[in-house]
């Protein structure tokens, strides 16, 4: 996804020279949320973002909740895919259901 400077708020957007004159600075705001992001700017192009560990997360948690959200999609469009029973599938892996339980 490309981000364009429009779409950029002023706050945060800082230049590299900012950054290394006022990195702690920069740090205690992301961390106190007085911003949510901070786009690095070189050549007043972005070049990087910093976040907070939460919004990290955040990020994390729901690229992966998509890329589930697609496998499902794709297996369920799949008209020929040949489901097994909950019995057929212990038995070709040799477990039962107490195997299961006790885990």
């Amino acid at each position: 996804m490309k981000t364009t400077s429009a779409s950029l708020r002023m706050n945060e957007m800082i230049s590299v020279t900012e950054i290394v004159r006022g990195f702690p600075r920069i740090l205690d705001k992301i961390r106190d949320h007085e911003i949510n992001r901070v786009f690095v700017l070189r050549n007043n192009k972005p070049e990087a973002v910093l976040i907070s560990p939460e919004e990290y997360e955040e990020i994390i948690e729901l690229r992966e909740e998509l890329e589930i959200a697609k496998i499902v999609k794709e297996r369920l469009s799949d008209k020929e895919v040949k489901y097994i029973s909950q019995e057929e599938a212990l038995k070709k892996s040799g477990l039962t259901l107490e195997d299961i339980n006790k885990v």
